[in-house]
């Protein structure tokens, strides 16, 4: 028994000497050098080169050449050829280049027996002239994407980053301009060269060093979801004394849409929320400041913010005062903040020309802060692992304080203007008809003598430059204006105060009547409906 034991037991042993000692031979395989032997680097296009290599102490009969892959624009007319040679072997290729372009001849394997030889990798060029061979502004390096993903979620970091290959110097000036396309799907959120990052990758060939350089110069943001087309980059590359200019078409990509679910905020990431409110009372002269933020690491340029809503809405009107981002790129999302200002005033009770009005309103209101929900940065890539996240918001009790508002500058102001223009207007007519009507008559009876007929122009020529000088004095010419740029409605408000409870919204490009000013505020007038208002300056632009 022990006999047969110790006889399996000496057989596996030998087994795995033996596979061992395979193994081994096939690691310790030996590799073997030889020579390549080309006539030049730089070729003109459609013109045919030999490709030779050289190897030593070896017979044609035990080479194996493995099937190398050539770039696109190398074409194999022959090869490979393998003949004897003086002291070993001789490989033959014949190419043909068939399109411009800078290209590396790829390392490929030959064998003999357990030896095995890598070929050294050759950079070439192909131009359709020989005026510079070799330098980029003859023969353009091929310049490519290398955008990581093709799928992003709306407010997801999509980085512009290109790849320019094949170069002799890594450290060419490299500049990028980007065409903001007005599809509204993604927007560059990064100025011209903010990022300007470049990562050199180095490829040893047989003529030195050939080096690739990954560029990232912007950034953009998608906003919504949908399938859609990254803007055009136009690159420049220059070495100092030569330039070359490109321009890298948009590539597809895909914005994916997010579960939908009651009150959707479309965030990702990881969220702190909190509130402030600046008091608790409203009324006409005296709006409420909400300011509703949050903070942490996320999609910030995708979400929709819950909204403020009342209860009230015909008494108590809720704007948007100011949509404040302060976040930096980290990783594929953004870390910082986003703050929303809102604006809560009292819809107005005013004073009139010849009495005042006064409606009920309710003592109390309230102002419901929703809540705000997030999925987990660490699950959104799986759709179907998506953890949600919930922050609480608020209900806020108001309390509203009945007064009457009238406007340091108000609206009577101006009608007063407008009457005292009506009034000098008949006057002047009036005048008009008394002094020319008269001497129009005599004149033609032949009743009246030439020095009355001068006193009565004369007095007439009194009366017009008076008339003018009045205008001027009393009454101001109207100035125009226009609504200044911007990316959300302006508030207009019942009084020069920031703070003020919000009248009405304007959009950009409106156009209004300036009918007053007090420190850095316009009273406006709108051209459409004619509703007046105060206006910050800096947010008109005058005709």
């Amino acid at each position: 028994m022990d006999r047969k034991y110790n006889r399996k037991t000496r057989t596996w042993k030998r087994l795995v000497i033996f596979v061992f000692l395979f193994v081994c031979s096939y690691i310790s395989a030996e590799e073997f050098t030889g020579q390549i032997i080309i006539e030049k680097t730089s070729f003109q296009i459609n013109e045919e080169f030999k490709f030779t290599i050289l190897i030593p102490e070896i017979s044609p009969s035990k080479l194996i050449v493995e099937e190398p892959i050539f770039p696109d624009g190398i074409e194999t007319i022959k090869g490979p050829s393998i003949r004897p040679g003086r002291n070993g072997s001789i490989i033959d290729y014949i190419f043909k280049a068939n399109k411009t372009g800078r290209y590396i001849i790829n390392s490929f394997e030959i064998k003999s027996g357990r030896s095995i030889m890598h070929t050294t990798p050759v950079f070439i060029t192909v131009a359709s002239t020989f005026q510079i061979h070799g330098s980029f502004d003859q023969v353009p390096p091929a310049i490519r994407w290398d955008i990581p993903e093709e799928k992003y979620y709306p407010g997801e970091i999509i980085p512009l980053r290109f790849v320019i290959e094949n170069i002799e110097n890594p450290d060419l000036i490299i500049e990028s301009e980007v065409s903001q396309r007005t599809e509204g799907y993604v927007k560059k959120i990064s100025r011209k060269s903010e990022k300007n990052e470049r990562t050199v990758i180095t490829k040893k060939v047989m003529t030195g060093e050939i080096y690739d350089v990954l560029f990232h110069d912007h950034i953009f943001v998608s906003f919504k979801a949908g399938n859609i087309t990254l803007p055009n980059v136009e690159i420049f590359l220059s070495d100092g004394d030569m330039g070359y200019r490109a321009i890298l078409k948009g590539v597809p990509i895909i914005i994916s849409s997010l579960p939908k679910y009651e009150k959707d905020t479309g965030a990702l990431g990881s969220y702190s929320y909190k509130y402030e409110i600046s008091d608790n009372k409203i009324s006409d002269l005296q709006a409420v400041i909400l300011k509703q933020k949050i903070t942490g690491t996320g999609n910030f340029y995708g979400i929709t913010m819950p909204m403020p809503y009342s209860s009230n809405p015909e008494i108590v009107n809720i704007s948007l005062i100011k949509d404040k981002y302060d976040v930096a790129p980290d990783s594929k999302l953004f870390k910082g903040s986003r703050e929303l200002i809102y604006s809560i005033g009292k819809t107005r009770t005013e004073i009139g020309m010849f009495g005042s009005s006064k409606e009920e309103y309710p003592k109390n209101i309230t102002v419901t802060i929703p809540d705000f929900t997030w999925y987990t940065e660490n699950s959104f890539r799986t759709l179907s692992g998506m953890e949600l996240e919930r922050s609480q918001g608020a209900v806020i009790f108001l309390t509203i304080e009945e007064n009457l508002y009238k406007s340091p500058l108000s609206d009577n102001q101006t009608d007063k203007e407008k009457k005292i223009r009506e009034i000098l207007l008949k006057i002047f007519k009036i005048i008009l008809l008394i002094s020319i009507v008269p001497a129009f008559f005599f004149l033609i009876k032949k009743k009246i003598k030439k020095p009355i007929i001068i006193l009565i122009i004369a007095i007439t020529l009194i009366v017009i430059i008076l008339f003018f000088i009045l205008t001027k004095t009393f009454v101001k010419e109207p100035v125009y204006g226009i609504i200044g740029d911007s990316a959300y409605p302006l508030n207009i408000y019942v009084i020069p105060e920031e703070s003020a409870a919000v009248k009405f919204t304007v959009e950009k490009g409106e156009n209004v009547e300036i009918i007053g000013e007090k420190e850095q505020f316009y009273l406006i007038e709108t051209s459409g409906n004619g509703s007046k208002g105060w206006i910050k300056k800096e947010n008109i632009i005058l005709e």
